[in-house]
């Protein structure tokens, strides 16, 4: 049918200790802007209040939920929120409905006024519930229902949060699960969401800007802007990639699946982009690596990336990692016209943390771009920003599943640089 689709977009969030800038989010959102400002949608926000959650991160997450409107063009025909709060119990005294507030000042106020109560409990499974009985019925008919659970994944009663977030599936709206926090647990996220690539994960706070524009794209219904890498100009990526015994076969040949269509955004060759390859574990497996020489068109780089074979060491020496890609492929290698890049991807933290920062330290001194790119929930959020040494160049995943929600953003970053070192023009929108 012709007919524009809204979204009735459900939030829940049970923050967990951590740090989140309200005045600096980390990530861009013009493109998002552009494609789901103008949709109708009701969002419904379900807030956890308890005592987990220190005041300072209540206030955090609620800077949160002010931000992620400030994405969208509030009004009484476009988009309408609604915010519940819970603990040990639903807060309803404090609750709004969504024709309460329908201009963006009065809105933000009125986030910012809700009270910190620190329950006792988390009650997530009857926050839930709040929201499907009290505010669902009075979303706008014929819409997309979409519901997004911020949550650390703890709830007192889990066989209650994943019933009701079965019969709120069940009643056609389409969940959304967000941990943050090392202790997130993975099965309550995968119970919410349903399907398993609408599961987000973030260490902390500081992290939520890394999400926030993919969020706002399957909240308003829209796909992301398919992006092509800065294709003309040279570039030369190197590969740092997690081959620990943590990571499992099956999940290795993913992310070797997610290497290769990162690959093809490139133009292959001498003179455009070339790629090296090295794993680690119990140090590093030489005879897997590949250099910026070794091939020069796609068939060639994409067969060599299927044959690296898994090594399942029993350790996470990220550190020689690093140390090997600077020592004995880009340094040696490189061109000194291209723009340097390096992606390491990883399961969790290294057993050497010293070593990881002082080589990725070097590497970043001796001009190579780093990104880091963390899978999982047995992560370290420090780690990962001494890898990258910027936040925006840090990326999170709940698993290898999910890799390919940051294809477009990581094509959109490693482009920038290109942007950024060759003066082609303005930036790109991730």
């Amino acid at each position: 049918m012709d007919i524009i689709k809204c979204a009735s977009i459900i939030v829940i969030l049970s923050f967990i200790a951590g740090c989140y800038t309200h005045p600096t989010i980390s990530d861009t959102l013009g493109s998002c802007k552009d494609a789901c400002k103008q949709k109708p949608l009701d969002v419904a926000f379900v807030i956890d209040s308890s005592s987990s959650i220190w005041p300072e991160n209540f206030t955090l997450g609620m800077w949160f939920v002010e931000d992620f409107m400030d994405i969208f063009e509030v009004g009484p025909l476009t988009v309408r929120a609604s915010v519940v709060t819970f603990g040990d119990r639903v807060y309803e005294e404090d609750a709004f409905g969504f024709s309460s507030y329908t201009d963006e000042r009065s809105l933000k106020r009125a986030i910012s006024r809700i009270p910190f109560k620190g329950g006792q409990a988390t009650e997530t499974g009857a926050g839930i519930q709040f929201m499907r009985d009290r505010f669902l019925p009075h979303a706008r008919k014929g819409v997309r229902t979409v519901c997004i659970v911020l949550t650390d994944g703890n709830s007192q009663r889990p066989e209650v949060t994943e019933e009701q977030a079965r019969i709120t599936r069940e009643a056609g709206v389409e969940m959304f699960a967000v941990g943050i926090g090392r202790n997130v647990s993975e099965e309550e996220l995968r119970n919410i969401a349903g399907v398993d690539d609408h599961v987000f994960t973030v260490t902390s706070y500081n992290l939520l800007g890394t999400i926030r524009s993919r969020l706002a794209f399957e909240s308003c219904g829209e796909e992301p802007v398919p992006r092509v890498v800065c294709r003309d100009s040279p570039i030369d990526v190197s590969l740092v990639i997690d081959a620990s015994s943590s990571i499992g076969p099956t999940n290795f040949t993913i992310g070797l699946d997610f290497v290769k269509n990162f690959v093809k955004s490139f133009d292959i060759s001498p003179h455009r982009a070339r790629f090296s390859v090295i794993t680690y574990g119990r140090g590093t497996y030489n005879n897997t690596a590949f250099d910026f020489d070794d091939f020069s068109d796609e068939v060639s780089v994409m067969k060599a990336i299927t044959g690296i074979p898994y090594t399942a060491g029993n350790h996470t020496d990220t550190g020689r990692g690093i140390e090997y890609m600077r020592d004995r492929q880009m340094l040696p290698k490189q061109r000194a016209h291209a723009a340097h890049i390096a992606i390491v991807m990883t399961d969790g933290y290294s057993q050497d943390w010293e070593k990881t920062q002082k080589e990725a330290a070097k590497a970043r001194d001796d001009g190579i771009n780093m990104f880091a790119i963390g899978v999982g929930f047995n992560l370290s959020e420090e780690e990962l920003l001494d890898i990258a040494g910027r936040q925006e160049q840090v990326f999170t995943v709940a698993d290898y599943r999910a890799l390919e929600t940051i294809h477009n953003e990581l094509d959109v970053k490693t482009c920038n640089i290109v942007l950024r070192q060759f003066g082609q023009g303005a930036l790109l929108d991730a």
